[in-house]
């Protein structure tokens, strides 16, 4: 530590995984994720400075505003962390390393906890806003320790790649927050975008490159209330995106924090 000499904690990226359990296996997925792979496939990482895990029960998911099937239904699980700044190219290195050795050890339970990925990515962070009232709240770098009630998972393509730093700008200084000072629910949002895993990330069931990769942004909303108490507020989401001609939403859906250590929740999901 003598040799650190940095003056601030920035967060460089994060890890945002939805992933859904095969019918049957949601309770063992849920144990292996909780009690193992978070902390030894995450938390344990240099570079990894924050973590929290995610649920969306049935009732959650029939909020959702999703362009295909596959996300409105699927993906009752998800999992967030985030990196520092000045050692995100340590974690991508870490990452690989102990993928491959937790599966060399039996502990990814590929043959036996069955489950799908249906949105996992490293995304690298453009910014943060914060609402009007949150002045004296917490930080971004906070996001994952604060005792926030829900979150919800946005993503929005692009039209084009050359067009997304457009989006960006837009989404930062005129459609955030308008959207988070309309609700006293909405404290922070966090916002990414989309970089497919590095080459040294190998694993069967992690997603292959995605074709929209380069147009992809990914947010990240905190809510100071349970998701369902706050819902109206982005009921209207997909429609003001799609006038500004920037883009279009691909995903809107909400969740609630684990219970760390529990399988609360778990009965809710079917």
């Amino acid at each position: 530590m003598a040799d650190c000499h940095y003056q601030d904690v920035h967060i460089g990226a994060a890890w945002i995984s939805m992933i859904e359990p095969s019918p049957g296996h949601e309770r063992s997925f849920n144990r292996w994720y909780a009690n193992d792979h978070f902390y030894s496939g995450g938390m344990c990482l240099p570079g990894i400075f924050a973590g929290r895990r995610w649920v969306a029960t049935k009732a959650l998911r029939q909020l959702r505003y999703a362009n295909t099937e596959d996300m409105r239904d699927y993906g009752c699980y998800l999992h967030t962390n985030l990196f520092a700044a000045h050692l995100v190219d340590e974690v991508n290195t870490a990452l690989s390393k102990t993928l491959q050795e937790l599966g060399g050890k039996g502990r990814m339970y590929g043959d036996a906890i069955f489950r799908r990925h249906i949105y996992t990515a490293i995304t690298p962070y453009q910014g943060v806003v914060y609402s009007d009232s949150a002045a004296e709240g917490p930080l971004d770098i906070h996001a994952l320790d604060y005792p926030f009630e829900g979150v919800v998972l946005e993503i929005i393509d692009a039209r084009s790649v050359e067009t997304r730093p457009q989006l960006i700008g837009w989404l930062k200084e005129t459609f955030v927050p308008l959207k988070i000072n309309q609700s006293p629910a909405m404290t922070m949002c966090l916002i990414f975008t989309h970089a497919d895993l590095p080459e040294m990330i190998k694993s069967p069931r992690l997603p292959e490159k995605l074709e929209t990769g380069d147009q992809r942004i990914v947010l990240l909303w905190f809510l100071e209330k349970e998701p369902r108490e706050c819902w109206t507020g982005f009921e209207g989401h997909a429609g003001l995106v799609n006038e500004s001609d920037l883009g279009d939403v691909a995903l809107v859906a909400p969740f609630m924090p684990t219970v760390p250590g529990t399988d609360r929740y778990v009965d809710e999901l079917g």
